[in-house]
């Protein structure tokens, strides 16, 4: 079972993507219902495909995935929720067909600019540390995602961490990197250290990172509870936030 935003997308013959990192996409498809600009608005409906790797260790065939959500507060309806893949050869990148989903008109889609926010000073001296402060400790997230938001050429850091074997010398715009828990805190510090601009989400979704090619990380939420407990953490790290300092993305 793959998480995808608010929805859930169940693969079958289930796919064991588990060897240090999936790298794939979802995206809105082009040629939607909707208005075609990238971006689920309320009252759209939204044809949605995901790219993954098949990284069982062996070729599939009749695969079969399932795209439910719990959410019914933002989704009204998911009129195709079943789509036949086909077959993929190990390591092979596949594409779903569209799914297709309807957004409740009553949802209200924030900016990003009008979350909660606080920004810290990360030099590549503290790379390492500022992971193990977000990602890892005592009680990791169980898994986490990082979105790249810019083209990457040769992520001489990041790349080694995927799979055996991985061809990527190239992570294009919203190419996404999932990872497992233990793997999380190695992967935000190579993506640093890449200099990636990208966005890093732990599973339970309470808070995003932000970070570019300054020197400067910046954590994101809806509840102002959840800044304070990130940057508390951050705080006790040894890092030192930039007071008032907003960031316009």
């Amino acid at each position: 079972m793959q998480e995808v935003g608010a929805a859930r997308l169940f693969l079958f013959p289930e796919l064991q993507l588990r060897p240090l990192f999936r790298v794939g996409r979802h995206v809105c498809s082009a040629g939607s219902p909707g208005d075609n600009d990238g971006f689920a608005d309320p009252g759209e409906t939204i044809d949605f495909t995901v790219t993954l790797i098949n990284k069982s260790g062996v070729d599939l065939d009749n695969i079969v995935a399932t795209l439910s959500t719990i959410d019914s507060d933002k989704i009204e309806c998911i009129s195709k929720p079943v789509v036949n893949v086909g077959s993929a050869l190990n390591n092979a990148t596949f594409t779903t067909p569209p799914f297709r989903f309807k957004v409740k008109e009553t949802v209200s889609r924030a900016s990003i600019n009008d979350l909660l926010q606080a920004t810290f000073v990360v030099t590549p001296n503290q790379y390492s540390s500022f992971a193990a402060a977000i990602a890892g400790g005592d009680d990791p997230p169980s898994a986490s995602t990082l979105v790249v938001r810019d083209n990457v050429f040769q992520p001489r850091r990041t790349r080694p961490l995927l799979a055996k074997g991985s061809p990527e010398t190239l992570f294009p715009v919203d190419t996404t990197i999932a990872v497992d828990g233990p793997h999380a805190e190695a992967l935000l510090a190579a993506a640093l250290a890449d200099g990636i601009e990208f966005w890093f989400s732990p599973a339970a979704g309470t808070f995003l990172v932000y970070a570019d090619r300054d020197d400067y990380a910046t954590v994101f939420a809806m509840r102002e509870a959840a800044v304070a407990r990130v940057s508390e953490r951050l705080r006790l790290a040894g890092f030192t936030e930039v007071p008032s300092y907003r960031r316009k993305l």
